[in-house]
């Protein structure tokens, strides 16, 4: 084994290394999300991001290996300190002298093939790198090692992020000792936004360009016709990387939307807006987010919700996207989530409501500030960069409106926002309140309970039963449809067979078990057709439809006629 000489810069490299302040700090979700990314990305078991100092390289964020540091002359990304940039590539370790013998190699981790990005500051020093591992040995496309050296400068565009952070915070907490006059700090502190709002839009600039081109790639890999010549596997692989690149493209581009906040930068762009057509877009939007999490998702349309006003629709949508995210993120599984909407005079009023955690006063205005969250513990458990509530609140101030928290630990948080819309000329009406067909009028408040754990199906039955004026309501299991049928009393369900926890026949058992229950009609929906036998025991238990997937909307309408009261 030949361990790597210190570069010739090793001196001034430690002495970056120490100005970012990150050795020995606990893990932190964007740089365990980077390494993830690696890890998807290249196909390898192992990845890590490595930081070498005088005796050991130490693991900000690992995937795939348990050590949290490893002593340097066992180092393989100390071979790539001093290579001016250029990733280490060993296909085979085996083959390659400097590894042959090495202990990682020929016992557990079992290394075979390494690839290592260095981390290289601004100044031009590397400070470690960001790494894939793999115990057999291969080699990298061009993409991917490409992608490999954009993750890598993401990684440096983080620490970069944290050191600056960390600089503005010793220079006012040095300006506050000094009793620095206050329009004095005031100034600073202005500078100080506007240079990392330009730093992060620089960065973002630099790590979107080759983020893109992964993306357009792997984009064009998997479009029809480039994907039938490829084998299934490779094609899912592609749209992993696809989604993985994605995911950091919407951090980066929080980021960037941050810095154009703070710089004043963005403008409103009015249109006409259908209300209900709106918010039930949005609604159905967070369906399959809702239904993995198993939270019970529910939209509350108010009055006024009929006409078309003047709003900003992207602003407004992401004002509301940020705030369900957010309800649906902190709610745990069976618990409720909602967004209610109204209009009153010129005036729209947003709530999400959720049953979640819960935040502390002393905490409650932080949320609003820029990497804050209510407990930094959530950082861990949750996941989030702690930007979408300050997002929220400067786009509602853009756009001449407020956001508002009410909120007590344990019982869950209210968000309100209340933003100016004015009716469109002619003040149109909402197509989504169009009458549902003649034959097909039920009664007000009509209430349907679908259990269903497909979220492509979830959706489209909402927006078939929907779209005939009833009032749905999704649950993703069967324990999670007897929970909302005891809670809800519905008119009728709609009760998958086959569901993870609890499947269809077991939740119709369950109910008819509990003499306190109700017992709506019930319709069971399944891939596969009945035998006699099978409908026979299921109607002996109330069932009193069976329809077949993919389910006919004719065939749907029929059953609802008969089943449902109608006006």
């Amino acid at each position: 084994m030949i361990s790597a000489p210190p570069p010739a810069d090793e001196a001034a490299r430690l002495a970056a290394l120490k100005r970012y302040g990150v050795l020995d700090t606990a893990a932190e979700k964007s740089f365990d999300d980077i390494v993830a990314l690696a890890s998807q990305i290249c196909g390898t078991p192992i990845s890590l991001m490595s930081l070498v100092d005088e005796h050991r390289q130490w693991f900000k964020a690992r995937t795939g290996f348990e050590a949290v540091e490893t002593p340097r002359e066992l180092s393989f990304c100390a071979h790539a300190l001093d290579g001016g940039g250029a990733p280490l590539v060993v296909p085979d370790a085996l083959a390659d002298a400097r590894f042959h013998d090495h202990p990682f190699v020929t016992d557990e981790p079992r290394v075979r093939f390494y690839a290592g990005a260095p981390l290289m500051t601004p100044e031009g020093y590397a400070l470690g790198t960001l790494c894939v591992i793999d115990t057999r040995p291969r080699e990298l496309t061009a993409a991917q090692l490409e992608a490999l050296r954009a993750l890598s400068r993401q990684a440096i565009a983080q620490l970069e992020l944290h050191r600056r952070t960390r600089e503005l915070e010793e220079r006012i907490a040095e300006l506050s000792s000094t009793h620095v006059a206050l329009e004095g700090a005031k100034l600073a502190a202005e500078a100080a936004t506007a240079a990392k709002s330009q730093f992060v839009a620089n960065m973002s600039h630099e790590i979107r360009t080759p983020l893109n081109a992964v993306i357009g790639y792997a984009q064009l890999l998997t479009s029809d016709e480039q994907a039938a010549a490829l084998p299934p596997h490779t094609v899912e692989y592609l749209r992993t990387i696809e989604r993985g690149g994605k995911t950091v493209s919407d951090i980066i581009n929080n980021l960037l939307q941050l810095s154009k906040l703070e710089a004043g930068k963005i403008e409103r762009f009015e249109e006409d807006v259908p209300l209900r057509a709106f918010f039930q877009e949005l609604y159905e939007l967070q369906l399959a987010d809702a239904s993995k999490r198993g939270v019970l998702w529910r939209f509350e349309p108010g009055a006024g919700l009929n006409h078309t006003v003047r709003l900003d629709r992207t602003k407004a949508a992401q004002i509301v996207l940020n705030l369900s995210g957010n309800a649906l993120k902190f709610t745990p599984n069976g618990k409720h989530a909602v967004l209610a909407a109204e209009r009153s005079g010129d005036t729209l009023k947003i709530e999400l409501r959720d049953e979640g955690i819960g935040i502390a006063p002393e905490r409650q205005a932080a949320v609003f500030q820029p990497f804050e969250q209510a407990d930094h513990s959530t950082t861990r458990t949750y996941g989030g960069t702690g930007l979408g509530l300050t997002i929220v609140r400067s786009l509602a101030e853009t756009l001449g409106g407020t956001v508002s928290l009410e909120s007590e630990p344990g019982r869950g948080s209210t968000f309100r926002v209340q933003l100016p819309a004015p009716a469109a000329a002619g003040n149109k009406t909402n197509p989504m309140t169009t009458p549902a067909p003649a034959q097909l009028k039920f009664r007000p408040g009509t209430c349907v309970v679908v259990a269903e754990d497909d979220p492509v199906s979830q959706k489209l039955m909402n927006l078939l039963l929907g779209r005939l004026g009833l009032e749905v309501h999704i649950a993703p299991n069967g324990r999670v449809a007897v929970e909302m049928v005891k809670e809800l009393a519905p008119d009728l369900v709609l009760m998958d067979m086959h569901m993870p926890e609890m499947d269809g026949p077991e939740a119709i058992r369950t109910l008819n078990a509990d003499p306190q229950a109700p017992h709506p009609p019930m319709v069971i929906l399944s891939a596969n057709v009945f035998s006699d036998q099978q409908s026979g025991e299921l109607a002996e238990q109330g069932v009193a439809e069976f329809l077949t997937k993919p389910v006919n909307r004719v065939q749907l309408q029929e059953v609802l006629a008969r089943l449902l009261p109608q006006a």
